[in-house]
């Protein structure tokens, strides 16, 4: 059930963009939201292709589902439609964790021209994390990194792959795996435990 629904709209402009004499990006329709059953189909159109960026808050203004980021043009991120400026969006009333956002009230916030900028520092403490050298997030907003392990000498480093939350604070370690881990799941998964090139005795 979703309730409470409101629509914002944001238009950012980027200071290159001006300086390279191109307009800033501005709706050519402002953005509506249409509530159809126990879905929202968010509708807008823009003046140009730009950077846009569609999600959804809660009542305290925090940001409960993504819905898309990405440059409109010839290859856009789904679900928006390649080379259109006018765009349908659609909220199935979740959250980014895969769970019913709540009661509300909600507010769609639609946003062009975004830029970056530095915000802070995450895994930043190389006692207990060394680099990271590959990265993915899972549907449930969990980030998993392969990071390094041991001193940055042949023979002495390693590798482990950890489970972090969205702002960076460990969660646990995957690999190696804990003592509670059975050689079946570990062979499941395509690995064998080896010790001088023979299979261990793992439980």
């Amino acid at each position: 059930m979703i309730r409470g629904l409101t629509v914002n709209w944001l238009s950012l402009a980027l200071t290159s963009m001006a300086l390279a004499g191109k307009s800033s990006p501005a709706f050519t329709k402002k953005p509506v939201a249409v509530r159809e059953g126990d879905r929202v189909r968010i509708e807008f159109a823009v003046s140009r292709e730009t950077d846009v960026s569609v999600y959804i808050e809660d009542q305290s203004g925090k940001v409960v589902r993504h819905l898309v980021a990405g440059v409109l043009g010839k290859n856009p991120p789904a679900p928006l439609k390649p080379n259109a400026l006018a765009q349908t969006v659609e909220w199935d009333g979740k959250a980014d964790w895969g769970k019913p956002a709540g009661p509300g009230p909600f507010k769609v916030r639609v946003a062009l021209g975004l830029s970056a900028k530095y915000d802070r520092e995450v895994i930043a403490d190389p006692m207990s994390i060394g680099g990271v050298q590959a990265m993915a997030a899972g549907p449930d907003g969990t980030l998993y990194a392969v990071v390094g392990a041991g001193a940055g000498v042949p023979n002495w480093s390693s590798q482990r792959l950890v489970a972090l939350n969205r702002d960076g604070t460990f969660q646990r370690t995957l690999i190696p795996p804990p003592s509670t881990v059975s050689r079946e799941q570990i062979e499941a998964l395509g690995g064998i435990p080896v010790e001088a090139g023979r299979a261990t005795g793992w439980r």
